[in-house]
């Protein structure tokens, strides 16, 4: 009694702290369970032999069962049929169950192996059965020494059961791989840390960069040469749109004949071919016409619709007649001479364009400048992934939660560093 007070106010025994860097903690956890990997191996092996033993004996009994002779020779030759077909059956179904009965060395296929047993047990007891009560009747003490073989085969798996049960072999073989883990993402997130910081560098560069491209295409845009760019692009635009008004005014004349052209191109013989590409194209046409012969055309053309040769409206025919008296030799000689001055101009114009340097200067730091930004826009995204990533991976908690588990598994007071 006394023993029993003092056991019952006694202080619980205090376990000694330990600290362990988490680097260590793989190899510390292996050598803490390393004995009961060595028990259970020693209890594996056991019941295995234990195995071994009740299979010869469950063997040696099938083949009593199987010569056994009938103690009553008197009975009916068809019962005797069935009985020795319900032997043959019952025999064959045990052998086949032997056979099932292999024990791994894996640990967790062991334990399948024994969760799984029961479902095997109740799966023989249904389909032999039948054969086993005919069995009884017969040869009642041959049946009845292989059903405690049986029986023992249970035994045994439920003592293995219970042993890599109270073991916590499944913990422990979580646990194992959670250090693993663990260690793993501390790798992990050490990598992704310093890949953070080479990414916040180059954010940093590239930023700079971008302030650097920026400044120097507004600098040259101020420059001298730059304001000449600009001055020689609206020359060339007044320049390009004077030579559009000078093309576009034969062009509206040629429309005005277009009726009266194509009906004297009839009569035209000798002028058809050249008559029909003033039609198509009078521009690159009088270029072409060195001698001027639309000229001498154009004046048969008013003859021909003043004196009714081509039939025309009154109104297109004045038309006509009074948009050729405008089309002189001066008036094609100087449309040539000034085609040909503005587009001369236009060539030197766009020369000297192609040719500015602090153009070409602003254009490749422009393009050095948006390469730039679709780099920042890549090195962001980059940035907002790693963060992610990192955010997802909490050592501490992690740590928090195994040294609980590893404590209450082990009996132990540990503290991860």
């Amino acid at each position: 009694m006394f023993e029993f007070i003092k056991k019952l106010f006694a202080k619980e025994e205090e376990v000694p702290k330990e600290e362990l860097k988490t680097d260590q903690l793989q190899e510390w956890f292996s050598s803490k369970t390393k004995e009961i990997f060595k028990e259970l191996d020693t209890e594996i092996s056991n019941t295995k032999d234990k195995i071994s033993e009740i299979k010869e004996k469950t063997l040696t009994n099938l083949e009593t069962l199987k010569t056994a002779q009938l103690q009553n020779p008197k009975i009916p030759f068809r019962a005797i049929q069935m009985m020795e077909g319900n032997r043959d059956a019952y025999i064959r179904k045990i052998e086949i169950f032997l056979k099932q009965i292999v024990i791994d060395n894996e640990y967790n296929k062991v334990l399948e192996f024994c969760n799984s047993f029961g479902n095997t047990l109740n799966n023989l007891g249904s389909n032999t059965i039948k054969q086993y009560q005919i069995m009884q009747e017969f040869f009642s003490n041959e049946s009845r020494a292989v059903a405690e073989n049986i029986k023992e085969f249970d035994n045994q798996i439920k003592e293995l059961r219970k042993n890599i049960e109270e073991k916590n072999i499944s913990k422990i073989n979580e646990i194992s791989e959670r250090v693993i883990s663990l260690n793993n993402q501390i790798k992990q997130k050490s990598t992704l840390s310093q890949d953070m910081t080479d990414l916040e560098n180059s954010s940093s560069k590239l930023n700079n960069l971008k302030e650097t491209f920026t400044k120097n295409i507004q600098n040259l845009k101020n420059s001298e040469d730059y304001s000449k760019f600009n001055k020689l692009k609206e020359e060339k635009e007044e320049t390009q749109k004077e030579f559009s008004n000078n093309n576009s005014r034969l062009s509206q004349s040629f429309s005005v004949l277009e009726t009266a052209l194509k009906k004297y191109q009839r009569l035209a013989f000798e002028n058809q071919k050249l008559i029909e590409d003033y039609l198509k194209d009078p521009i690159t046409t009088i270029l072409n016409d060195k001698e001027l012969k639309i000229i001498s055309i154009l004046e048969k053309l008013s003859s021909s619709a003043a004196n009714n040769e081509i039939e025309l409206k009154d109104r297109k025919k004045e038309k006509t007649i009074e948009e050729i008296k405008t089309l002189t030799k001066d008036f094609f000689e100087s449309f040539i001479a000034k085609h040909n001055n503005l587009k001369n101009k236009l060539l030197e114009i766009k020369e000297k364009i192609e040719n500015n340097q602090t153009n070409k200067d602003i254009e490749k730091s422009q393009t050095d400048l948006n390469k730039t930004n679709e780099d920042i826009i890549n090195c962001n995204t980059k940035i907002s992934k790693t963060k992610e990533e990192l955010s997802k991976i909490n050592i501490e908690e992690i740590k928090k939660q195994l040294e609980k588990e590893l404590n209450e598994l082990l009996k132990v007071n540990l503290s991860l560093d």
